[in-house]
């Protein structure tokens, strides 16, 4: 088993430069969004946040609440998400509850937070919000590549129950990762396939021009056309075989992986 920390940096060192998120008009590579993350780290141990401690957040589904999620997975907090549309009164509760550490929020929930008693006594981390400690700026610093810091049996998030028949209740979950290890010839039939791939598509191109000449002229097509067109029909088989095998040899390796 290994810690989510580790398991992202194997996705980093896999492909950096692979899209890795997506929200609205922001998109990160793998490379982009680890020193985003990194940044964060170095940020909580501003903070005096250390492995164990929790961090409530109040926010919605954004590349933000992403970033934070992983920071805390290095970093070994216990990230603590409540839903966005809490109240005063339960965030107050949670907050004390989850003997929380630091709460991170964005302008749809500022009016609760603004509200909390408890919220107040806390480092606030504000996403879009001047009043606190800026988000753009603690994840957008220089620093020093993160590593992970806890073991796979830390605790990595609390979820809060609804609470519908009694009080809230946080149910803690660890960090345990199933790790799924391919073999040292992946990335090499990966590069084969995409190199087969590309290199098809100017065979393709002449061996369809040539093949038009021989269609229209017949025998009186050129000699060079008869003897080009039979060489790049060749490449072209030849190509998409290595295409074919490549691409399904490693799909039959990535069965097993249970991260797709």
């Amino acid at each position: 088993m290994l810690d989510l920390g580790t398991s992202f940096l194997a996705s980093v060192e896999r492909d950096p430069d692979a899209l890795a998120i997506v929200d609205g008009d922001v998109r990160f590579t793998y490379r982009q969004w680890y020193r985003r993350i990194s940044s964060l780290v170095e940020a909580f141990d501003e903070l005096e946040l250390e492995p164990g401690d929790h961090l409530v957040t109040l926010l919605q589904n954004n590349w933000q609440a992403a970033t934070i999620h992983w920071a805390c997975q290095f970093a070994g907090i216990i990230i603590t998400p409540l839903n966005w549309r809490s109240t005063a009164e339960e965030l107050d509760y949670c907050l004390d509850n989850a003997d929380a550490n630091a709460l991170v929020y964005e302008e749809v929930s500022a009016k609760a937070v603004a509200a909390s008693k408890e919220a107040q006594k806390h480092p606030r981390i504000a996403i879009g919000v001047p009043d606190d400690l800026p988000f753009e700026t603690l994840a957008g610093n220089d620093a020093e590549d993160a590593t992970p810091r806890v073991s796979a049996d830390a605790w990595s998030v609390m979820l809060y129950t609804s609470g519908t028949t009694a009080k809230p209740k946080g149910v803690p979950r660890r960090q345990r990762a199933k790790a799924f290890e391919y073999s040292d010839d992946y990335n090499t039939r990966r590069n084969i396939h995409k190199l087969a791939s590309y290199a098809t598509i100017p065979l393709f191109i002449g061996q369809y021009l040539t093949g038009t000449q021989l269609i229209d002229k017949g025998t009186d097509a050129p000699a060079w056309i008869k003897r080009t067109h039979p060489v790049l029909a060749t490449g072209v088989a030849g190509l998409f075989a290595a295409n074919t095998v490549t691409g399904l040899w490693n799909a039959y390796e990535g069965l097993g992986d249970p991260n797709g």
